[in-house]
């Protein structure tokens, strides 16, 4: 595999972070000459005969310079960074088709290879420099999301390798340590002279009836110090964030010299969709097959998952949402998705080489890093031999009886309701609601509270026909209601009833067609399992 043509190296990313780095480099010397004025506090008391005309404010003041000078010097050390990446590393001597694409992407940059690769489950990629200090003899890391993954294809992948090896080779990897180091450090001297060290909160009183009784002088100077102090403070974080958004525009950049911009495009308008969708896949999928002993195929579900109609939907409004921020914020990490796909698209890159292959083609050993990373997020899996996923199966023992669970508290309200009556129930959700519980900890509005209600109508409309002869289908993301060929998906169908895009009459026409009119909405049924209504529904109260 041939490298794409070596990118320009320009600078004028460092040039952008000259300013940040130089009122850090201010920050140091200026809380450096705090810290020494406060040693010198005592000093300087003692010497000027203070200490005769007012003992009890000269001791206390004289306490308060050593303590705030020490808190100042333990705020600004720079520790050691300890961050860890949470996922498990690849053994990338068995995975030779990935390791050939990382390191067509690395050649391509002139850069060397991640001394660790690790796959995360998270909805995208990162690369991290850690171990050293402030940045210096740390080690390159790679992390590859396996929920992204899922849905890129080996063209979009590269691109998605590019922009992170675009840190690499801008420096943002080394020199954003120490900036964030630096910034951690200049926070800790706020948050600890501001009361929130050990020593602070005893010592606040009496300094400050010293201050308004013996010295009413330094009050002033000392309101004005904190109001520029935190002026100062807001100042260098807003540009530190300008900074870290025009890391991403570079990286961007050099992502469509290596993949080209639509590559980049696609990477980037799937993005809102995955980390919207991942959430809900490992509630609505992981957690109910973990709890019956099944082990899912995180990434090839999670593909199917977010390919459904529903979280297509869903996936399209979050990218709308999204993709209506035009500017940025003063405290944005990164910059507008809109403005991103905007610079891409005008840089107008392409390249020879598109492959539209699935990006898990690229992995030789998956289901054995899958098996790996289900077991870091469940530790309390790793002792079970869990069983390979049957969907039919699995339809038919965990997801029906949990329907079934779900609606059981509502059974009373629906025992003389029958399918036909659906419209009528949806105009006047109160009583159900009603019976909706709240969480453990929380309050539910009255609009959420209306929307478990919904929920507990389309249940009961699935289970209804179940009962009456229809299959109960389940597939990532999806769960249908068939009779022969004619597939139904009672919560679609529910909510077309609410918000009148099928009206009354036409479900009533419906319902004589397949003659479901007279079936009961709802039957008395045995009672619950306690141990997997608990592990459905934790959230619903009991």
């Amino acid at each position: 595999m041939a490298a794409a043509g070596i990118m320009p190296r320009r600078r004028s990313i460092l040039g952008l972070g000259a300013a940040p780095a130089l009122a850090i480099i201010f920050s140091y010397a200026f809380f450096l000459a705090l810290a020494i004025g406060c040693f010198a506090l005592p000093v300087i008391i003692f010497w000027s005969g203070v200490m005769r005309d007012h003992k009890v404010s000269a001791v206390f003041l004289s306490v308060f310079g050593i303590v705030a000078g020490t808190t100042i010097l333990w705020s600004l050390i720079p520790w050691r960074d300890k961050s860890k990446v949470e996922g498990i590393p690849i053994d990338m001597a068995r995975e030779t088709r990935l390791r050939a694409e990382i390191e067509y992407v690395a050649a391509a940059l002139n850069e060397s290879m991640p001394r660790e690769i690790y796959l995360i489950p998270d909805a995208n990629a990162l690369v991290v420099q850690p171990g050293g200090l402030v940045g210096i003899g740390s080690r390159r890391i790679l992390g590859l999301g396996l929920p992204l993954l899922a849905t890129l294809s080996v063209s979009e992948f590269r691109a998605l390798l590019a922009h992170e090896f675009a840190h690499f080779y801008t420096g943002d990897t080394r020199f954003t340590p120490w900036l964030a180091t630096a910034l951690k450090s200049m926070m800790l001297v706020y948050k600890n002279l501001g009361g929130e060290s050990p020593i602070g909160p005893q010592l606040a009183r009496p300094i400050v009836i010293c201050l308004v009784v013996c010295l009413p002088s330094i009050m002033i100077p000392y309101i004005l110090l904190v109001i520029g102090l935190r002026w100062y403070w807001a100042k260098l974080i807003r540009l530190t964030f300008i900074l870290y958004r025009q890391q991403e525009f570079r990286s961007d950049e050099i992502a469509c010299h290596v993949a080209g911009s639509e590559a980049v495009i696609e990477v980037l308008r799937k993005l809102p969709h995955c980390g919207a969708g991942f959430h809900a896949y490992l509630q609505c999928v992981v957690r109910p097959l973990l709890s019956a002993g099944y082990q899912p195929r995180l990434a090839q579900d999670f593909a199917a998952f977010v390919s459904t109609p529903q979280n297509q939907r869903a996936g399209a409004a979050a990218l709308e949402k999204r993709l209506r921020i035009k500017s940025s914020r003063p405290f944005d990490f990164y910059p507008p998705l809109a403005l991103r796909i905007e610079r891409a698209r005008l840089l107008g890159s392409t390249v020879s080489e598109c492959s539209r292959q699935p990006a898990l083609s690229l992995f030789d050993h998956l289901e054995e890093w899958e098996a790996k990373l289900l077991r870091k997020l469940a530790p309390g899996i790793e002792e079970m031999k869990l069983k390979p996923v049957n969907w039919d199966v699995v339809a038919a023992e965990i997801y029906l009886p949990g329907w079934r669970m779900f609606i059981e508290r509502f059974v009373p309200l629906l025992l003389d309701k029958t399918v036909a009556s659906l419209p009528e129930l949806l105009k006047n959700l109160g009583p159900i609601a009603d019976m909706v519980l709240h969480p453990p900890g929380r309050i539910l509005r009255r609009s959420q509270r209306e929307e478990q209600a919904v929920s507990v109508l389309a249940c009961a409309l699935g289970v209804s026909l179940v009962d009456h002869g229809w299959k109960f289908v389940v597939r990532p993301g999806a769960t249908c209601i068939q009779l022969g060929s004619y597939r139904l998906q009672p919560h679609e169908l529910v909510d077309a009833l609410r918000s009148g895009t099928t009206s009354a009459d036409q479900w009533q026409t419906f319902c004589s067609e397949k003659q479901i009119s007279q079936y009961p909405l709802a039957r008395n049924v045995r009672a619950r399992q306690p141990d997997l209504y608990d592990r459905w529904f934790p959230d619903l109260g009991t």
